[in-house]
């Protein structure tokens, strides 16, 4: 939908653990299943670390890879949190859904390899098309 860049605000500078007023690439998309919208996504990458995103088509290119080519390093972890939202009136006209309607909402911070946020998302997914799986391993 659109890509900007813009200075950041407290919880995206508190996520990216940089100041407030920092540039970032704010990218926000629109993800479909069988011709329904099924996800509003909105990503925040520092400037700083991959400048060229401003530019960059990523219709058929994954923001992670793209990512890691630009600042040299290799995303090792990410934080995330999952909670049910209802949706606002912006929200549920993109998605095709009535206001208040509850949207699964994923924020996530990915982590390069010297620790440092390379970016900080919100991703709003329909209730009513959604399924999540999650697998979790105790490490030895």
């Amino acid at each position: 939908l659109t890509k900007e860049l813009i200075g950041s605000i407290n919880k995206v500078s508190q996520a990216l653990k940089i100041s407030e007023g920092t540039e970032v690439t704010k990218l926000t998309t629109l993800k479909f299943t069988d011709d329904e919208p099924l996800a509003l996504i909105t990503s925040y990458v520092p400037y700083s670390i991959c400048p060229r995103l401003l530019v960059r088509d990523l219709e058929n290119e994954s923001i992670y890879k793209f990512i890691e080519k630009e600042s040299g390093m290799l995303i090792t972890h990410a934080s995330r949190t999952l909670e049910s939202v209802p949706s606002d009136e912006s929200e549920s006209i993109l998605l095709n859904i009535a206001i208040g309607s509850p949207l699964q909402c994923f924020e996530s911070v990915i982590f390069l390899e010297n620790g440092t946020p390379a970016e900080y998302s919100v991703a709003k997914y329909r209730s009513d098309l959604s399924r999540f799986k999650f697998e979790l391993k105790r490490q030895l």
